[in-house]
């Protein structure tokens, strides 16, 4: 026989619940219909899994209202006193801004002040074109504690001085930025500052010269499992060494001081279950009547017997298929970090 409950009957979990899935519109319009309904309304679980965008429509009102999100995306077309100001705390942070687009780099600041003050902010990405400099927010960035993970895609803005200070404690797991002269500073304080703690480490392009400080920093961690480089980073051969490093993923351009570089380091690093390399040396890859163009799959046979997982080098010589089709054996069941 069929019941029916009242609104007034359902315990608050229930209506908690169903209000998760509710369009933000009507989460607000709840508000209205009743004080109980009200205060659900503003219940931590029906926001903490939420995204918002600065200029959506209703972002004054929920930057205002609801108590925490999880992901909020500052984009620079609308005013920014709401992200500086906001007491709703998120857990992951988006800084945003095209080419065209003029921002304030102090208030984007302030944005990251403010929710580490919250207490929530563990994800942080900048995906930012500045053509002036951005000393205060790259500061901020680096002093900012308890992120697990910090991603800086595009350029990495202009600093006219070093960055030098990080937070008190290490927290990063997981970080992501270009490594060339203008972010050195701030690349090496990261890596110093969150040595015992960081795993995956994505080192874009840009090493122009020979400072081996970076390898020397990603050889000293004890938890690191994962290493991503877009370009060789000079001193390599000593991150070989690290027993926690399981996967590995290097862009390196088809020269014979790359080749030579990553062959040594593939064969002293006996501990890596995965290996990827993408080598690319423009369109006669390898350049046709090198002594090094048969090398490609010398590369593959270099990495450690129990490598498993994706193996490619692009280009239209006939090493590149026999490259990318070689294999090794595996061990069972792959070690995770």
């Amino acid at each position: 026989m069929a019941t029916s409950v009242t609104l007034e009957q359902l315990p608050d979990d229930v209506i908690v619940m169903v209000l998760q899935y509710v369009p933000v519109e009507d989460v607000l319009d709840c508000r209205l219909v009743c004080k109980r309904l009200c205060g659900l309304a503003l219940h931590r679980d029906v926001w903490r899994h939420r995204s918002l965008e600065d200029d959506d429509e209703y972002a004054g009102a929920v930057l205002h209202l609801a108590p925490c999100l999880d992901t909020l995306k500052v984009t620079g077309r609308v005013p920014t006193l709401a992200v500086t100001t906001t007491r709703c705390a998120v857990a992951s942070l988006e800084l945003i801004a095209g080419p065209d687009e003029s921002i304030n780099v102090a208030e984007y600041a302030l944005a990251v002040r403010n929710q580490e003050l919250l207490g929530r902010l563990r994800k942080l990405e900048l995906n930012i074109c500045l053509e002036s400099a951005a000393d205060v927010l790259v500061r901020t960035v680096a002093m900012c504690s308890n992120l697990e993970s910090l991603e800086i895609y595009e350029d990495f803005p202009d600093v006219t001085h070093p960055v030098v200070h990080g937070p008190p404690r290490p927290s990063l797991t997981n970080f992501r930025c270009v490594v060339d002269e203008n972010s050195a500073s701030f690349v090496n304080t990261i890596l110093a500052v969150h040595a015992a703690t960081l795993e995956h480490v994505n080192l874009g392009s840009g090493f122009d010269n020979e400072e081996t400080t970076p390898a020397n920093l990603l050889a000293s961690m004890p938890r690191l499992c994962s290493l991503r480089c877009n370009k060789m980073v000079p001193g390599l051969n000593v991150v070989a060494d690290c027993k926690t490093l399981r996967d590995v993923s290097f862009y390196a351009n088809w020269e014979p001081d790359n080749i030579d570089v990553l062959s040594e380091f593939l064969r002293q690093a006996t501990q890596l279950r995965r290996v990827h390399l993408d080598c690319d040396g423009g369109d006669d890859f390898p350049p046709r009547g090198r002594p090094d163009a048969d090398q490609g799959p010398d590369l593959v046979l270099a990495a450690p017997p129990g490598a498993a997982g994706p193996r490619r080098a692009r280009g239209r010589a006939p090493v590149a298929p026999r490259a990318a089709h070689a294999t090794r054996s595996a061990p069972p069941g792959p070690e995770r970090c």
